[in-house]
């Protein structure tokens, strides 16, 4: 029960993206980032941030249909842009992108970094119209001093297109627990299949870097299905006695092999047979880690074996964690609570 209670806290604190019907849920904006953007139509992903010479951008209001601001009848791709410093009093604080409701799919970029997406970019096209968006922005991608760019790709199919309503800013990120070890942002990733790259140590040739969570495709692998693999370090504190952690790692699509140390700690499906049953990819994955697997007072490395075999892949809904299963109840309690208050608003 209490893994159990834990898991829903954590798994509502980081889940990308929140689905509601047109509204945030609770919460005032920190930094709020409606008004003026740029905006353009077409597609360039050079766009994720300002180029020398790049030709001309429009001022928009954000949020508001491209449609009332001079683009009547237009359908297609267009992008947003906006450049902005974060206050003094917020350096040091993690934050939630908030980007409202967009008509009808969209993939946000904070610095150039892929932080998220909701709905689906042809081909395989599917609106998300209707879905408020809020994106958690992984440590280390914010410059907490100088300019910060977000750019946020977007497809209409139909009717109104673009930032449609909603509020449009950051909120900071309240982390409930500090015994829960974030494993969401900046993980290596390459496409195809080679047993030694579960081990600790592997040769960083070959390998890119992507944002967890997300599907691979809008992060430069659009069209891939097969194999691949996902690697990150963490750093696990030393501490008086041996405990069990759990592993975190979401929602995969579609089957998954995980190992941390070299050691496999759990599985969804069967990677090697690529035999999918049909429900897997929305099988939310939480493994034991013996005490004796980790390695503490140093880093640790957790590398994902991961199968797709069409549509989306990859690592792509949270949440993304690591926590000893020691947590005790009152820490429980005020996670519990944390959460509450954040859904209450």
């Amino acid at each position: 029960m209490r893994v159990d209670i834990l898991s829903c806290v954590a798994a509502a604190i980081f889940l990308i993206p929140v689905t509601t019907s047109g509204q945030q849920v609770g919460g005032d904006l920190s930094v709020d980032l409606s008004g003026q953007w740029q905006f353009r139509t077409g597609d360039n992903r050079a766009w994720t941030m300002p180029e020398p010479n790049e030709g001309e951008w429009s001022a928009t209001r954000v949020p508001n249909s491209w449609e009332s601001q001079g683009f009547e009848d237009y359908n297609g791709f267009a992008w947003y842009r906006r450049a902005f410093k974060l206050p003094r009093q917020f350096e040091k604080k993690e934050f939630v992108l908030h980007v409202g409701r967009i008509d009808d799919a969209d993939e946000v970029y904070v610095n150039g970094m892929f932080v998220g997406s909701t709905g689906t970019m042809p081909p395989g096209y599917r609106s998300a119209y209707d879905v408020y968006r809020k994106y958690p922005i992984p440590p280390g991608i914010l410059d907490p001093q100088g300019e910060n760019i977000i750019a946020i790709r977007v497809y209409d199919e139909i009717g109104d297109g673009g930032i449609m309503d909603g509020q449009v800013g950051l909120s900071v990120l309240e982390v409930a627990e500090a015994d829960i070890i974030r494993l969401d942002g900046r993980w290596s990733f390459r496409t195809g299949d080679n047993s030694d790259w579960s081990a600790i140590e592997t040769s960083k040739e070959g390998w890119s870097t992507v944002t967890v969570p997300g599907y691979w495709e809008p992060q430069g692998f659009r069209g891939y299905d097969g194999y691949a693999w996902y690697r990150t370090e963490v750093f696990v504190a030393d501490r008086d006695e041996a405990v069990d952690f759990t592993l975190a790692l979401g929602k995969i699509d579609d089957l998954d092999a995980t190992y941390v140390n070299g050691v496999e700690v759990g599985h969804t499906g069967s990677v090697d047979s690529a035999n999918i049953s049909g429900d897997e990819w929305q099988r939310r994955r939480e493994y034991k880690i013996p005490h004796d697997v980790l390695r503490f007072g140093e880093f640790n490395v957790i590398a994902v074996r991961v199968y797709d075999a069409m549509g989306g892949g990859g690592l792509y809904e949270a949440p993304y964690s690591l926590y000893p299963q020691t947590m005790s109840e009152g820490a429980l309690r005020k996670a519990l609570k944390g959460l509450l208050e954040r859904v209450k608003g």
